[in-house]
C-alpha cells in the first residue's frame, strides 16, 4: 500500500503529464494544426482525466489510511488485515448495495471517514 506522500507524488506526476498534453495540444490548435474539435475533445478529456486521477488519489490515501501506512497519524477504529478486507469494511460501512466505491464529491468521503 502506497503512503500518503508516494499517493501524492504520483498525483502530480500524472497531473504534470495532463498538463503538458494540454499546453501541447494547445500550442497546435493556436498554430492551427488541429481542429476546434479536437481541441476541445482534448480539454475534455483532461478534465475527465485530472477527475479520475484525483478519485484514484482519494481512494489510495484513503485506504493506506485505513490500512495503517499512510505515514499520516490517524485514529483507526478498525484494523484490516489486508487491502481486500480494507475494502469490504469500507463498503459495509457505505451502507449501499453497491460494490463500487466513489471518492466524490470529497464530503461523502470525509463522512464516510468519521
Amino acid at each position: 500500500m502506497p503512503t500518503a506522500f508516494v499517493c501524492g507524488a504520483t498525483l502530480k506526476r500524472r497531473c504534470d503529464i495532463i498538463a503538458q498534453m494540454f499546453v501541447d495540444a494547445r500550442r497546435a490548435f493556436e498554430n492551427g494544426h488541429i481542429e476546434p474539435s479536437t481541441f476541445h475533445s482534448v480539454a475534455e478529456l483532461s478534465a475527465l482525466n485530472l477527475h479520475s486521477l484525483f478519485e484514484t488519489f482519494l481512494e489510495e490515501l484513503f485506504l493506506s489510511c485505513l490500512m495503517g501506512e499512510s505515514g499520516i497519524e490517524v485514529e483507526r477504529y478498525v484494523a484490516p488485515t489486508n487491502l481486500a478486507h480494507a475494502v469490504t469494511v469500507v463498503l459495509r460501512a457505505s451502507n449501499k448495495d453497491s460494490e463500487y466505491l466513489t471518492w466524490l464529491p470529497y464530503d461523502k468521503t470525509a463522512e464516510r471517514a468519521a
